[in-house]
């Protein structure tokens, strides 16, 4: 080292630091593929990737891409699938105009799920009244299914306005597991005021439950569901769908949801 001089000491520690980020990197890409859904998806929301464009001069144009940590909060991701996931969330009464309890649409064939709430003894089942979060107004009749498994499904079949049902939002169903810990939002609709008015509850997911039927279903213990809504969506901070509110603290787990829909299609 004594032989080297500045120049040489200089380049000698830039490849130094060269070859210790290609090991990081190296190592970082190995651990990511390896772990959890869960953890990955946390990280992904913290380390986002920004590009910006340096021009030196007229003559020229480069492209740098350099990594950027944002912070993201979980409130800001609240709002955010609140905001997103409204419109596909709907609000339930039967022949006689009493609310039942809240929906959601899946799928573009203008289905609504719900918790099996409306379908209780003496309900007509081909008279309910759909009331969107636009104040939007619908009529829907039950949909007939092979087993009951705690879930309803209704069928929009005509506009009780000048509304059209054509190209209605809806959600999507999540394909990942659910996790014990995570954060979850539950949404519901009543429609007693003017439009239409969203409530929000916020909660963890302290257990899972799995039974032992076949195929499996689980159930979800959350303080997101309660009373409020029942039979509305319960999400992920990706604004997925992973159950159906079903009663205060319990929660019907997506594999239900995912039984009706193949059945039906």
């Amino acid at each position: 080292m004594e032989d080297l001089n500045k120049n040489q000491i200089i380049l000698l520690t830039l490849l130094v630091s060269f070859v210790t980020s290609i090991a990081t990197g190296i190592v970082t890409v190995t651990l990511m593929d390896e772990a959890p859904p869960g953890i990955t998806q946390t990280i992904n929301r913290v380390v986002e990737r920004t590009i910006e464009r340096v021009v030196p001069g007229e003559a020229s144009v480069a492209t740098v891409i350099r990594e950027v940590p944002v912070i993201t909060n979980d409130q800001e991701l609240v709002v955010g699938v609140v905001a997103a996931a409204s419109p596909a969330v709907v609000s339930i009464a039967d022949s006689t105009g009493v609310a039942v309890g809240t929906g959601f649409l899946v799928t573009d064939k203008h289905w609504i799920v719900t918790a099996d709430l409306v379908a209780r003894e003496g309900a007509d089942k081909s008279a309910f009244t759909i009331t969107l979060s636009t104040g939007a107004k619908f009529s829907a009749a039950l949909i007939s299914l092979p087993t009951p498994i705690g879930v309803s499904v209704l069928r929009l079949e005509r506009a009780l306005g000048d509304e059209s049902a054509e190209a209605l939002p809806f959600l999507t169903l999540t394909e990942e597991p659910v996790l014990t810990g995570q954060s979850v939002v539950a949404l519901s609709l009543s429609a007693s005021s003017v439009g239409g008015a969203i409530t929000m509850s916020g909660g963890l997911v302290t257990s899972v439950t799995t039974s032992s039927s076949e195929p499996p279903v689980s159930s979800l213990t959350t303080d997101a569901s309660n009373e409020n809504n029942l039979g509305g969506p319960l999400l992920n901070l990706q604004g997925q769908v992973i159950g159906i509110n079903k009663k205060a603290g319990l929660a019907l787990g997506i594999e239900a949801l995912k039984q009706v829909l193949t059945s039906l299609l």
